[in-house]
């Protein structure tokens, strides 16, 4: 449960949403390499051996 407004400030969801960002920073540099969309936009494809460094 969030206890504050800001994300930074709460000290029990703080460290799931570093990582979330991480990710997500992670995931977005792939694009266009391992990980490309679909012909028609709606799903992605990766490469099988794919894998996420961090």
């Amino acid at each position: 449960m969030k206890i504050n407004l800001k994300v930074n400030n709460c000290m029990k969801v703080k460290n799931h949403f570093r990582l979330a960002n991480r990710l997500t920073g992670l995931i977005e540099k792939s694009f266009g390499n391992e990980i490309i969309w679909n012909e028609d936009l709606t799903d992605i494809e990766i490469e099988e051996d794919f894998e996420l460094n961090w």
